[in-house]
């Protein structure tokens, strides 16, 4: 049976794992060598939307009126969807 268990080498050079391990006589382990640890790599961002900030973006959940409540926002949703089944018959 093959596991998967993150660990990282401490100062002293011992094996710290990130769960308990029950390790037999008999039994290999595979280490692989990172060339940096995960938290610290950068993914690249394949989107095809360009990075925004909150702030940029923010100004769109501004709402002027009276308030709405659970009730209000499931009915309105239920006639957008009924209204958008019917548009094209």
């Amino acid at each position: 049976m093959l596991s998967t268990i993150e660990a990282t080498i401490n100062p002293y050079g011992q094996i710290v794992w990130s769960e308990p391990v029950q390790i037999d006589k008999s039994q290999k382990i595979l280490i692989t060598f990172l060339e940096k640890p995960i938290q610290t790599q950068v993914l690249k961002n394949n989107s095809p939307f360009p990075v925004v900030t909150l702030d940029q973006v923010a100004g769109c959940l501004a709402y002027e009126g009276k308030t709405k409540t659970l009730e209000d926002m499931e009915r309105e949703l239920a006639e957008g969807l009924k209204n958008e089944k019917t548009a094209g018959c």
